[in-house]
């Protein structure tokens, strides 16, 4: 009875989450899959992402037909696993987000001045069009061309206005910067939202919006810059 009454406060709280409009997008719009939701990964914080450097996972080459030409290699299932407390190692192999040709690129161009069509992050997008596969959305060439006007445009939004969360862009709301907390934790980027948070860096944006998707078991002290919105 004792161990019963210790888990009543979880159990509630889990039975009001099953039964919460969050946990209803989740499931039934967005079509994620984990049924065992242990804290809600719908709620908006703040971070400066001067302290994002990290990916949860080594960064690799994606095959031609991917929307990027690079992919985080995740030790788990994103479908499955967001809004969960997760033990084991890992948090342990991680990737830099400078290493990031998406990353070079930026930094080249709004920093440097050079242009888009000069950086290998250009190039190798165009030969994946080139080669019949689509990338980064775009099927051609001038599409592709099209989205690095946007990528300007977006600067200057930026730069003007800071990063918009996803609630205030009226976007599904686990498309926007996403991260997970190790066990120190740190914060370490998941996906999405990945020209954003680059961008966000570059100019020195003091506060991003973020999505806390997963945590680690062993979390025990305060996140490292995070503030509640």
């Amino acid at each position: 009875m004792e161990y019963n009454l210790r888990r009543a406060p979880q159990y509630i709280w889990r039975k009001m989450w099953d039964y919460s409009p969050a946990y209803n997008i989740l499931l039934k719009i967005y079509g994620y899959k984990n049924r065992n939701i242990q804290f809600n990964p719908l709620e908006t914080f703040y971070i400066n992402p001067s302290v994002l450097e990290s990916t949860v996972g080594p960064i690799s080459p994606a095959a031609p037909h991917k929307y990027h030409i690079e992919e985080i290699n995740r030790p788990f299932g994103m479908s499955n696993s967001i809004g969960s407390i997760l033990d084991g190692d890992w948090d342990v192999e991680n990737g830099d987000l400078t290493d990031l040709l998406t990353f070079r690129a930026f930094d080249n161009r709004f920093r440097n001045n050079q242009e888009w069509q000069e950086t290998t992050y250009y190039k190798k997008h165009l030969k994946c069009i080139t080669n019949g596969y689509q990338s980064l959305g775009c099927r051609s060439r001038s599409e592709l061309d099209d989205k690095f006007d946007y990528y300007e445009e977006l600067y200057s939004k930026i730069k003007n206005n800071g990063v918009l969360s996803q609630e205030m862009l009226r976007e599904h709301p686990l498309e926007g910067i996403n991260i997970a907390l190790d066990r120190n934790g740190t914060p370490l980027y998941i996906g999405h939202g990945r020209h954003r948070l680059i961008i966000s860096k570059i100019i020195g944006i003091d506060k991003v919006p973020v999505k806390i998707l997963i945590r680690h078991k062993d979390l025990l002290i305060p996140s490292h810059g995070l503030v509640e919105m």
